[in-house]
């Protein structure tokens, strides 16, 4: 498995999961937000870190 890569949907299994990435405003500042979302369960976690790999390792740590 690639250092990028996630794993299965935690909840239900799926393989389908993807990350999104998208800006919000936050006091004039924008911030970048990761969403790891599956498109099984439609279950999602959103993480605000500016490097992807501690959030891919958050998901894929996370227990079924």
């Amino acid at each position: 498995m690639k250092d990028n890569e996630l794993k299965p949907c935690p909840h239900c299994g799926n393989d389908k999961v993807f990350k999104h990435y998208y800006p919000i405003v936050e006091n004039v500042q924008s911030v970048k937000v990761l969403e790891v979302v599956c498109y099984g369960c439609n279950s999602k976690t959103y993480f605000l870190d500016k490097d992807e790999k501690p959030a891919i390792e958050a998901w894929n740590r996370r227990d079924k």
